[in-house]
């Protein structure tokens, strides 16, 4: 029994981590060419107006609570059967939202007032997400999180198609276009999800009440909240204090970093299921799996994250045309942050798997508290957007190397896990990828601007060949015993 949820839990990691990847150039390319074309046709402006939608759309999405890693976790550790009352409850809240949502907006059209229809749309949305995701996890409590991946990439590709379409045809209503673009790419996943799931249906049979709901996803609701929180409330904030134009900077310096990591670490969530079965059938085989975890995201997001951050300006420039240094330097400051986090999220799950949950829970309620406050001090006192970041990057960097403490000091996981890594080699390593990154960017701007697209593509060969040494070769740095 041991060995089958190990081995499917590694299944599970494997062939998620291939879908992930396969997706990746589909979700990227599509995710950071939309922002592209809008900054490169509508401006800042038509850029700020869909970080503002997806900002209402995070907020909304705030009221997950922690409730889909809830379902995730009881379908794991209970079984379906015992889960569905849960299921059958928070599907039925779903549609209470989706009716609500529906006539807000409709109500809205028909008074004449196209913003605030606009943000029902998104607040819509966000609710038909929330439905997939608490119907799909179904599929991610028996290993199959790749069907999370799946739907995602079905909402991207068709809220992309749409938006593209919609700002054409409605050039003097172009935020109601894209909110309905994103309503219409949310069906399209509830749809995906609905068929994920077909071989269970639950209209029919008993429900759980409201409490014992709210008891189950208090385990998680505390760090879902701060992590959905932090960035639509950071862009708030901006948009408070600065202006559209610093709304759309912060975004576009998030997007990058944000879709690498989310593109590699996305797999991780089935560390969840896979590490809450383990805990109790046998957990001598859970450090070596967050050590395989562990040095499979360094492999991956170190050469990746040392490229994108060497060749920020190169890449800013073709991406967006003409860009402010502003901006590249806050891509550059998120990208290390993000990739900090990256690298320690098998220590995030383990955290949630395995206990103690309330220490991780309130540390990164403590870092989305801080900076919004540090950051918001930073804004009114003149330190202006860089400012902000900055604290922004600090403080997520902090919260990646609390996950490893606490891991460390309640159950002893990262010298348990990481014992076997040599980590001189890792960072001699590392430290030639960043020689051979920005000697790369340094030749690349010394030469003619003709030929800077043919250099950036070999030098993004020369990331994928790095990345394949990296996981061909990752033995070496474990030692020899």
């Amino acid at each position: 029994m041991t060995a089958s949820a190990d081995q499917a839990t590694r299944r599970n990691l494997k062939l998620t981590r291939g879908v992930v990847l396969l997706s990746f150039c589909l979700n990227a390319g599509v995710n950071l060419a939309l922002i592209g074309y809008f900054a490169r046709t509508g401006g800042l402006g038509l850029v700020g107006d869909w970080a503002w939608l997806n900002a209402v759309l995070m907020n909304v999405l705030i009221l997950d609570l922690g409730l889909t890693e809830a379902l995730t976790f009881r379908i794991a550790r209970d079984g379906l059967t015992a889960t569905q009352p849960l299921l059958r409850t928070a599907l039925r809240l779903a549609a209470v939202g989706v009716v609500l949502s529906a006539a807000a907006s409709c109500l809205c059209l028909l008074i004449g007032a196209p913003g605030f229809a606009a943000a029902s749309l998104a607040a819509l949305a966000a609710v038909l997400q929330l439905a997939s995701n608490w119907r799909i996890s179904i599929r991610l409590g028996q290993h199959q999180q790749y069907w999370y991946n799946l739907k995602t990439i079905a909402r991207v590709a068709a809220q992309t198609g749409l938006a593209v379409w919609l700002i054409k045809i409605m050039p003097q209503s172009q935020p109601l276009g894209l909110a309905l673009a994103l309503t219409a790419g949310a069906l399209i996943e509830v749809s995906v999800a609905l068929w994920a799931t077909r071989m269970l249906r639950l209209r029919s049979g008993p429900r759980a009440n409201l409490t014992v709901l709210a008891s189950a996803a208090r385990l998680f609701a505390l760090t879902n909240l701060s992590h959905r929180a932090l960035q639509p409330l950071s862009i708030l904030l901006l948009g408070l204090t600065l202006n559209t134009a610093a709304v759309a900077v912060f975004s576009l310096a998030l997007r990058i970093p944000t879709v690498i990591s989310q593109a590699v670490s996305e797999a991780l969530r089935g560390l969840l299921a896979g590490l809450a079965q383990l805990r109790d059938t046998e957990p001598d085989r859970i450090p070596p799996l967050l050590r395989d975890c562990f040095t499979l995201q360094l492999a991956l997001l170190g050469p990746m994250m040392i490229f994108a951050t060497a060749f920020a300006p190169k890449l800013l420039h073709l991406w967006l045309g003409a860009v402010p240094q502003e901006l590249v330097t806050a891509l550059r400051i998120l990208l290390l942050a993000t990739a900090l986090t990256g690298i320690t999220t098998p220590f995030h799950w383990a955290n949630y798997a395995l206990g103690p949950e309330k220490l991780a829970a309130r540390a990164y309620a403590i870092g989305t508290c801080a900076t919004l406050a540090a950051g918001g001090l930073a804004l009114v006192s003149g330190h202006g957007l860089l400012g902000f970041v900055t604290i922004f990057g600090l403080i997520q960097s902090s919260l990646a190397l609390a996950m490893l403490a606490i891991a460390q000091t309640q159950n002893r996981l990262v010298s348990r896990s990481l014992r076997e890594l040599d980590f001189q080699k890792i960072v001699l390593r590392l430290t030639i990828t960043a020689a051979i990154a920005f000697g790369a960017e340094a030749a690349v701007t010394a030469l003619p601007q003709s030929a800077n697209l043919l250099l950036l593509a070999l030098s993004s060969a020369l990331v994928l060949a790095l990345t394949m040494i990296s996981l061909r070769m990752k033995q070496i740095t474990w030692r020899q015993r």
